[in-house]
């Protein structure tokens, strides 16, 4: 294969670790076609639900280091995940929810036990956390991504 017949992608990655957002890239040459295209590769109909899954699973870990952060700091659990961003940054950013159609945020609920924080998954229904979602069940099925400490 000529390398004139080669597609390039630039793949593009953010990151979040203790420390902040770390941004990266990466350029793979494929064959000839590319993604879903006749001698290319297929990225399949559910690459769309695990990237999304692997976002809110992200974010949620984040949260959780956050909201453990701030009890210590304050001796009980914030009202809301915006006291994580304000007026101390306990974590980066207010993440979106993936999965929420317009962009709204993860829910939360606490009390002096513990706490709840989720996502609402693919099937886009917001179960309060309490339907757990399985990709193993199919990548579609019910039930919210949920971390929680109760």
């Amino acid at each position: 294969m000529k390398e004139d017949d080669k597609v390039r992608i630039v793949v593009e990655w953010d990151s979040v670790d203790l420390f902040g957002k770390i941004r990266g890239e990466k350029e793979v040459a494929v064959g000839p076609g590319g993604p879903n295209r006749p001698g290319g590769w297929n990225l399949g109909p559910n690459q769309g639900t695990l990237l999304s899954y692997s976002r809110a699973q992200n974010s949620l870990r984040m949260m959780k280091v956050g909201l453990e952060a701030y009890r210590v700091d304050n001796e009980r659990y914030p009202p809301s995940l915006y006291r994580l961003t304000t007026p101390i940054s306990y974590i980066p950013e207010a993440y979106p929810d993936p999965f929420a159609p317009d962009g709204a945020g993860f829910g939360y609920t606490a009390d002096e036990k513990g706490w709840r924080i989720w996502s609402i998954g693919p099937d886009g229904k917001d179960d309060r956390g309490e339907a757990l979602y399985d990709p193993t069940n199919g990548t579609d099925s019910a039930g919210d991504v949920t971390f929680s400490k109760e």
